[in-house]
């Protein structure tokens, strides 16, 4: 298992949110990635095997804080995986964290044409940025 490249996009909130970014050079590897991401903790028994065997990206979302009880920044992983590294699952795992933004501010409101400016722009630059990293990982597949 191989990780091709690994970073953070950032949005400002406030707190500020992240999302961090890895990349792997195999869809095995971002399968045991997930597998070890959401096991850890969990009994050997309790495990679930498999349960990624059709996954091509993933959105890990979660709270995250330092010692002192302050929230880190960085409150989803999103994985991918060669050969699938395209806009197309890039945008659909990023669109789960930027989900996750809205349920950390307590928005729950449901999304209309009426509400969706701040969301779109959100979703926007996490694209945007994740995209801008790929390409200089030389990661980004343009097919």
């Amino acid at each position: 298992m191989t990780v091709l490249a690994d970073f953070e996009v950032h949005v400002n909130y406030d707190p500020p949110r992240a999302v961090r970014v890895v990349i792997y050079d195999s869809l095995k590897g971002l399968r045991i990635a997930a597998s070890k991401h959401e096991n850890r903790g969990v009994r050997k028994k309790n495990r679930k095997a498999g349960q990624y065997a059709n996954t091509l990206g993933i959105c890990h979302r979660f709270e995250n804080y330092d010692k002192q009880g302050q929230l880190k920044p960085v409150c989803a992983i999103v994985r991918l995986a060669a050969p699938h590294l395209g806009v197309g699952i890039a945008s659909h795992e990023l669109f789960h964290a930027a989900v996750w933004f809205r349920e950390l501010e307590g928005d729950n409101e449901p999304l209309t044409t009426h509400n969706d400016e701040p969301f779109a722009w959100v979703l926007g630059e996490l694209v945007r940025q994740t995209i801008n990293s790929m390409r200089e990982f030389g990661v980004f597949n343009e097919d």
